[in-house]
Parts: C-alpha cells; sequence; structure tokens
C-alpha cells in the first residue's frame, strides 16, 4: 500500500514538474509585436529613416539568434505631426494589437503620453521627451539634453559672454525645458526670443535679436527654423555674433545643409554633440544590409528594439522593470539609466570648423 502511494505520489511529482516546464515555456510566446512610430517624413525625416533602418537590422539579429521568440515590428509614419503620431498609435494598439512600442519623436511621445502612461505598455523611446521625465513606463535611449544643456551654459559663461539672445521654439514643451536648463547651467539673465513652429516670424525674430546687439546667439530650436534665422541674421546685420547650438544642429545638420548650402559660415560655431562612435559590428552588419554607412539615429533604433527585446517579460510592470534597471553594450557603447528612464548622457562641447561638425 506505501509503495503503490509512493509511485502515485511520484507520478504526481512528475506531473506537476511537467507542468510548470510548460507552463514557463508559455512564458515566452512564440512570437511578439512591436510597434515603431517615427518620423519617416517631415522634419527630421533623414534622422526618422536611419531610426528605422537601425530597428530592421537589430530585428534581422535577433530573430536570427532567437528562432523561437520571433519579433514583428508594425512601421506608422507620424511625420513629425502630432496627429499623425496619435493616429498611429491607436491603430497599433486597437488594431494590431502590439506588445511593446518603440516611439522616435518627442512630438508623438508627449501627445500620447497620458494614454500610454495609463497603459503601462513598455516603450522605448528614440529621442527627448518634451514632458519631464517621470519614473514611468516610458525609457528614454537618447542621452539627456536638460544636464548636457546645464552644462553648454556652464561653458558659455566661462568664455566671458555676457549678453546672450537665446532663440526657442515654442511648437514644444520639450524646447522650453532645454532652455531652462540652459539658462540654469548659465546662471546669468538672458533675453529670450519665443520663435514661431510655423517659421513665419523669423525675419521678425532676427531683427529683435539684432536689436539687442548680443555678443552670443543660442539656437534651440528645429534645424530647418534655425538654418533660416542664421541667413536672416547674415542679411540684416554684418557683426559677426558667436553662434551656439544644441544637439539639434547634430541631428538635424543635413538640413542645415539644405538650406544654407555653404555651411562654413557656421564656422567657429559652439555646440554640444553627443558623441557618435558605433562598435565596428554594429558598423559591418548595417554596412553589409544597407550597403552604406550607419546614420544618425540609425544607433537610438537599434539600441530601442534591443532595449525592448532583450527585457522581455509576460508582466508588463515587470517588463517595463528589467529595462529601467537594463545595463547593456548597444550600437554606440555602454547603455544604462537613471533613476527616471533617461540614458545617462556622455556629451562633447566643440566648434564647427570648415563647415564640419566636430569628431
Amino acid at each position: 500500500m506505501n509503495k503503490t502511494l509512493k509511485i502515485i505520489g511520484v507520478a504526481a511529482i512528475a506531473v506537476l514538474v511537467i507542468g510548470i516546464i510548460f507552463f514557463n515555456a508559455n512564458k515566452q510566446p512564440h512570437e511578439l509585436t512591436f510597434g515603431m512610430i517615427a518620423n519617416l517624413t517631415g522634419d527630421y525625416a533623414i534622422v526618422g529613416e536611419g531610426f528605422s533602418k537601425g530597428v530592421d537590422l537589430a530585428q534581422t539579429e535577433w530573430n536570427e539568434s532567437h528562432p523561437n521568440q520571433q519579433v514583428k515590428v508594425i512601421k506608422e509614419d507620424d511625420g513629425f505631426d502630432a496627429k499623425k503620431g496619435l493616429s498611429a498609435y491607436k491603430k497599433l494598439t486597437s488594431i494590431d494589437k502590439i506588445d511593446g512600442l518603440i516611439n522616435a519623436t518627442t512630438i508623438t511621445i508627449d501627445a500620447l503620453y497620458d494614454e500610454v502612461a495609463k497603459s503601462g505598455m513598455p516603450v522605448a523611446l528614440g529621442f527627448e521627451q518634451g514632458i519631464e521625465a517621470k519614473d514611468d513606463n516610458i525609457v528614454q535611449l537618447w542621452p539627456g539634453s536638460v544636464p548636457a544643456l546645464v552644462k553648454l551654459g556652464e561653458h558659455i559663461k566661462d568664455k566671458g559672454f555676457k549678453n546672450v539672445v537665446v532663440f526657442v521654439d515654442n511648437g514644444s514643451a520639450a524646447f522650453q525645458r532645454f532652455a531652462d536648463g540652459f539658462k540654469q547651467g548659465y546662471g546669468s539673465p538672458v533675453q529670450e526670443i519665443k520663435v514661431g513652429a510655423d517659421g513665419t516670424d523669423l525675419r521678425s525674430s532676427a531683427l529683435k535679436a539684432t536689436a539687442l546687439k548680443p555678443d552670443a546667439i543660442v539656437f534651440i530650436i528645429k534645424p530647418t527654423s534655425g538654418a533660416l534665422l542664421v541667413k536672416e541674421l547674415k542679411s540684416i546685420s554684418s557683426e559677426s555674433y558667436q553662434f551656439v547650438f544644441d544637439a539639434n544642429m547634430q541631428t538635424g545638420f543635413t538640413d542645415y545643409q539644405n538650406v544654407l548650402k555653404d555651411t562654413s559660415i557656421l564656422n567657429g560655431s559652439i555646440l554640444y554633440t553627443v558623441p557618435n562612435i558605433y562598435r565596428q559590428e554594429f558598423t559591418d552588419n548595417f554596412k553589409n544590409k544597407f550597403g552604406t554607412e550607419p546614420t544618425i539615429g540609425s544607433e537610438t533604433g537599434y539600441n530601442a528594439f534591443m532595449l525592448l527585446a532583450r527585457s522581455y517579460d509576460e508582466d508588463k510592470a515587470e517588463w517595463v522593470e528589467n529595462m529601467q534597471k537594463a545595463s547593456f553594450n548597444g550600437a554606440d557603447g555602454k547603455i544604462v539609466f537613471d533613476g527616471n528612464g533617461i540614458r545617462i548622457p556622455e556629451l562633447k562641447i566643440g566648434t564647427i570648423e570648415n563647415g564640419k561638425l566636430p569628431n
């Protein structure tokens, strides 16, 4: 009798163990679906295209190395327009039933914020969030700009500039936060000029700036507007102003080239950049897949996909926590995050020489 009970007990334990094994196997679905919203057209489109290619490369590498957990990506274009971004999100969540979101642009994540935060869906954000970052379900792959702008403000103060004008794009709360970061670092009053997001007041903005007789002009603004403002300033005044740029110059340098044609007129401009030092393996794989060198934004798209995929858990809250605690080598080096889920920044302050960004 006891022997029979023992056999039954062992069999029951075996069944239980098998059940646990199968249950755990079900925690890793055979296929996940990520949605991607990026600016494939409109402002910063070249960056959006690079971002999308980075996602493609990461997806290819992941699916080849994880045959039992494939990831499907459904892409939507927001055209750097908040309304389009919101429509794209509604489609991805209500029709496509995505598991996680990769979002590129500031303008879309700001429009989505309340819905995204309420949903708890894991979000890998490529670039900056306009709303002040919180400990939420959004993890940002682009290094935080506010700390970098504080350092840029300190640098301009140390250089001895005393009458500073700051152009601020009023199209997104992000630009104002960046400007406030610069002012915090500079530590003295500055003259702030709001520039319309539609670019209709560029000449009047330039005239206001020249009337203030600044010794430095800071651009915290979209690149096309920034380039057009430079043209206006050059046409209005023969003064040689010290131009200062934030990282929008780096991400939108192609727009400056398209508008100005000759970027040597920017020689001597001070700017901060995020170092783009790609791992050789990433560069080689990108070239093999697309036939070109990686472009700015490609590393961020790659990192965003890998962060989502590597951190997966069937419990959304655990998935988000895994993302926040992640530490890994991405396309452009070590990736770690602060307490609000923003990548801890590296930055370099340099000058434009021979019409080119500093290395």
